[in-house]
This record gives structure tokens, C-alpha cells and sequence, in this order.
């Protein structure tokens, strides 16, 4: 029996349940009819999400952990597709995990399963797994992607796909240093939540803000933890080093963002959020010759740039250093650069602030007002 009253919402990250519960919100207000149910954590159920399993059970990191968990994601990727198939709610919305809700999608599909199925947030096809492109034009209905430039990459006579916006550039709490100085006066540092990333990619942080701090004594230095996990592996690699850096915990992130001059950050969607910012910026990662072997010849990754704020403004925003490019001495030159040059300091906080109207351009839709567009006439459906 079909439950004309419902929508199905799959949330298998923390990003995920974010973007989820502030999209349920503003549906619970326009369709008060509507049961939600799906799968979830906190920040949705707390929205009156049916959860018929929890998003806690869904994070796993790296490569052996999924496979040692695999029975686990084939039995609860069978378990939601009865339940969709079951319950037959009027619209699916799949957000972010791709690996997982992109087979959702082509299985309730090959099922005969009859309701639009739309995905939130694209995968990466534009770096690497491009032959997706043409799965999610045939088992997709429609795409909500929050990069602007997303939507050209599909073809739009067979997947209906808009771009609704960044969450940071809805982000009205962010703060911005408006205190202009001549020279930078705070280095904010950001090595990464995983542990491979703090422990590659910090101590090479740390070596070059020694040299930079010779030179300028006058800077200070402050580390913001991801996590107490991560703040773990941190205080031992700052004993080494010998260096005053105050440690903020990630829930002050904006006062640090609020108060920094410059930052040193591990690639990721930090970078972005410290664009948001206007904070000048150094990006690095470390990777081994393996992995740049694996990414060039295996995963076919071709990117011009690997930061998120480069990638959307299409040119070189911040520095990048990445694999053999990162090294102690084009570190220290790189944030000697933007203390040293006013100039190129200045321009690197002006292209800043273009890339945030690049991101909150007016022709964005929303996703709640992308929904109600394509699909009021099935979410104002009642028993």
C-alpha cells in the first residue's frame, strides 16, 4: 500500500545530517502533513526523522575498516531498500554518499520503484569517477549540487539539476577580522582531523613556523583541534618543536577565524570555510609517490588545483603544496610571501571575498525551494 504522506531521507555522514535537518525544517513548515522517516543522526532526528537506523552505525574511515565491515552496509543497504520499496514514499532524497546511495538509486529503480529519487550533493565527477556522470542521468530524477560550477558537467534534457548553495556561504555567524594591519599579526594552523593527516603533515607545519618565527618574532600561533582523538596525536608532535601555540578546541573555530590574520591549512573543506573567512592562506598536503602513482594512473585524477577554494574560483587563490612540492623551505617561502608582500596579502583577501559572491550568486536556488519547485504537487499530497 502506498504511504502517500511520507518522504525518505538517507543521511550516512555528519555533513550529511546537517544539510539534512535544516532541509526538514523548512519542509515540516511547509508540508506539516508529512512523516519523515530514513536514516539519520542527532541533528535530524531532532527534527522528527522516523529513524530506521542511525547515521552512527554508517561512519567508517579508510579503506580496510569498510571492507572488514562490509556484511554490515550489504545487509543494511537491503534492509532500507525493502523499507523504501515497502512504504513507497512519495519523494527519496539520497544526500551525499555517493558510493552507497548512488546503487540505492539504480536498485529502487530496477525494482520499478515509481517516486522521484534526488540526490544531495554531487560526487566529485569532476575529479575523478566521471563515468557516474551518465548512472546518475539514468537512476537519478534530480540533483541538488552546492558547487556552482556542478551542474554544467550534466546533461539537463536527462537529469533535472541546480545548484542550491554552499552551506558556509549561508553562514551569517561566520566572523571576519576587520582589523587591517600592515603585517599579519596571527597564524591560525589547520592539520587535519584524521590521523594520517595530523601526523604527515603537522610536523612539517611546525618546521617551517620555526623559521618563520625567527624572522618574526612579533606573530603568534594558534591550533585548532578537530577533535579530543585528534588533540591527542597533536600535543605530542608541538612537544617537539618547542614553539608557543595556543590549541582552541574546534567549537571556538569561528572566534579563531574571527581573530586570525593568516592561516597554514591541510587540504579539505577547512580550506573553504577560512576562505569564507578572507583569511590569506597556505594549503598543503602530504602524499606519498605511491599515492600520487595510484591517483594519476589508477583513479585517473587530472586537477589543476586540489583545494576547494581554487577549484571553484578556477586559479590559484592560495598557494597549494602538495607531494614533492611540499617541502620545508617552499613552506616557509610561501608564508613568507603573504607576511612579507602587503600587496600580494591584500589581493589574496580581495579574491577572497569575489569567491564568496561567486558562491551566493542570486540565480542559486535552495534545496527546500528546489523541492517545492520540481515536486510540491507529490509533497502536498494527503491521505
Amino acid at each position: 500500500m502506498k504511504n502517500t504522506n511520507s518522504i525518505f531521507i538517507f543521511a550516512g555522514e555528519q555533513s550529511g545530517d546537517l544539510l539534512g535537518s535544516a532541509l526538514v525544517s523548512d519542509i515540516k513548515q511547509a508540508f506539516p502533513h508529512l512523516a519523515i522517516d530514513g536514516v539519520g543522526g542527532k541533528l535530524l532526528r531532532s527534527q522528527g526523522l522516523n529513524s530506521i537506523m542511525d547515521l552512527e552505525s554508517f561512519q567508517t574511515m579508510g579503506f580496510i575498516n569498510i571492507v572488514k565491515r562490509l556484511p554490515f552496509f550489504f545487509s543494511s543497504f537491503f534492509k532500507i531498500k525493502r523499507y523504501i520499496l515497502k512504504t513507497r514514499p512519495v519523494l527519496v532524497i539520497l544526500i551525499d554518499y555517493p558510493g552507497f546511495n548512488l546503487r540505492m538509486a539504480k536498485a529502487l529503480k530496477k525494482a520499478k520503484f515509481a517516486s522521484p529519487i534526488v540526490q544531495y550533493v554531487c560526487p566529485s565527477v569532476w575529479a575523478w569517477g566521471k563515468k557516474r556522470i551518465p548512472l546518475m542521468e539514468t537512476y537519478l530524477d534530480s540533483l541538488m549540487t552546492i558547487l556552482p560550477f556542478e551542474p554544467a558537467l550534466f546533461n539537463r534534457e536527462k537529469l533535472c539539476v541546480d545548484y542550491v548553495g554552499h552551506p558556509l556561504s549561508k553562514n551569517k555567524t561566520l566572523l571576519i577580522n576587520k582589523d587591517q594591519k600592515e603585517k599579519p599579526e596571527t597564524v591560525a594552523l589547520f592539520p587535519g582531523s584524521r590521523s594520517h593527516e595530523i601526523q604527515n603533515n603537522l610536523p612539517i607545519m611546525l618546521a617551517a613556523l620555526k623559521k618563520i618565527h625567527l624572522d618574526h618574532p612579533h606573530i603568534q600561533f594558534c591550533l585548532v583541534a578537530a577533535s579530543e582523538k585528534s588533540l591527542s596525536l597533536i600535543k605530542p608532535i608541538l612537544l617537539k618543536y618547542n614553539l608557543d601555540i595556543t590549541i582552541k578546541p574546534h567549537n571556538q573555530l569561528q572566534e579563531v577565524l574571527g581573530s586570525s590574520d593568516l592561516a597554514l591549512a591541510t587540504s579539505g573543506t577547512i580550506t573553504l570555510e577560512i576562505a569564507m573567512a578572507e583569511i590569506p592562506t597556505v594549503v598543503i598536503y602530504h602524499v606519498s609517490p605511491l599515492d600520487v602513482f595510484l591517483a594519476k594512473k589508477v583513479f585517473k585524477v587530472n586537477l589543476a588545483f586540489f583545494s576547494l577554494p581554487n577549484i571553484i574560483a578556477k586559479k590559484a587563490i592560495y598557494t597549494e603544496l602538495i607531494g614533492p612540492n611540499l617541502t620545508e623551505e617552499s613552506l616557509t617561502k610561501a608564508l613568507s610571501s603573504l607576511i612579507d608582500k602587503p600587496q600580494l596579502y591584500q589581493q589574496t583577501k580581495k579574491e577572497c571575498q569575489l569567491l564568496k559572491k561567486q558562491l551566493d550568486t542570486p540565480q542559486r536556488s535552495s534545496a527546500f525551494h528546489f523541492l517545492q519547485k520540481h515536486y510540491s504537487f507529490l509533497l502536498n499530497k494527503k491521505n
